[in-house]
Formats: C-alpha cells, structure tokens, sequence
C-alpha cells in the first residue's frame, strides 16, 4: 500500500464500511477499512492517504472530534469527506464544513453512487493515470474534434456516424477521464496528454 494512494474508511457500521470500500475499490480506488476514530487519526498521521472517508457517529472518538484534530495537526493536506445517516439534518453538514471537512454526505441509508461520486470528485477518477491507453482510436478522434468545438451534431457529420454513436462516444469518455461534462473532458485530456 503506497502512502499517499489508499482510501481510509471508518463509517458508523462495520457493514457501511465494507460495503462502501467495495464500492469504491470496484470503481479502482485502493482502501483500508478502520473500525474507529482513533485508528483512522493514527493511520492518517503515519500515512498521509488520498482520503479519509469517515463516519460521523463513530464509537469513542467522533467523526467530528476525528476531523477536528486531523485539521489541527495535519492542515489541508488529506482530504476528509465526513458521512453521517443518523445526523442528516443541515446543521450537521454545516458542523461538518466548519470542523474542516471538503465535503458531507448525509444519507439514510447510505447512497453508495452518491459516496463513488462525491470521492471522484474529491479524487478524480481512477482511471486519469491510464485514460490514454484504455480511449479507442474512435473516442480519441471525437474527443478531439470536440476539443476543437465541435458540437456532437457536427461531430457525427465529420466522422460519418448517427448522433448517438457519437453520444455513446461522449459518455464512456466522460467515464474513463472522470468527467462531468466536455470541457472537463477536453482538460483532463489535455493534462494526461492525450490531446
């Protein structure tokens, strides 16, 4: 496990950890499951890791109190997405952004898309360090017909194709470069130098 690389998870159940690290190492995130608040702070401080995903009704030391400490000793440097399905009311998110959390994600139950989501957009996908190798030789060309502002519609004339090819195209690229929409797209591609 590289420093730097892994996913800590310590959620308010066993089975909400395990199933959120499956979700994520799925999705191609590396992750370690931690039962408490205290082993997370611990291994946040020897390790330094991508994220720590942590719950906020933790047993002994809270999410919160968790975040608050993290912050304090370690400033910016390792994002926390705090997640809580029994505090779901806005003030707790709002508590949550205050103690120093990047982001709260208060559901009951846990929203598993809604957790992939909100770590890629915290992380960036995964898949960002090999987009190049896995875009088809087709993707790559509307990707970069796109880059040149090209709308799908003129796209699929340029190319020979029907629209919703080239909205297929669209999607699976927005997929491997963790994408939200095509400027997004067109950046990431550009950083990875795929463009």
């Amino acid at each position: 496990m590289r420093t730097g690389s892994v996913i800590l998870i310590a959620l308010e159940s066993a089975e909400d950890s395990e199933r959120a690290s499956g979700v994520l190492a799925e999705a191609g995130y590396e992750t370690r499951v931690c039962e408490t608040g205290e082993e997370i702070l611990r291994l946040a401080r020897l390790m330094h890791p991508a994220l720590v995903v942590l719950g906020v009704c933790l047993p002994g030391l809270s999410g919160y109190d968790c975040c608050f400490q993290m912050r304090n000793e370690l400033g910016r440097t390792v994002p926390v997405l705090l997640v809580s399905e029994t505090r779901t009311e806005r003030l707790d998110c709002t508590v949550g952004l205050l103690l120093g959390a990047d982001d709260v994600l208060a559901a009951s139950p846990l929203a598993p898309g809604e957790l992939l989501v909100r770590v890629t957009r915290v992380l960036g996908s995964p898949s960002n360090e090999t987009a190049d190798s896995e875009l088809t030789e087709r993707a790559a060309e509307v990707l970069g017909l796109l880059a040149e502002g090209l709308l799908q519609k003129e796209v699929a004339r340029t190319l020979g194709i029907s629209p919703k090819t080239v909205s297929t195209h669209v999607e699976r690229i927005h997929q491997k470069l963790g994408a939200h929409n095509r400027v997004e797209a067109v950046a990431r591609a550009q950083r990875a130098g795929i463009l």
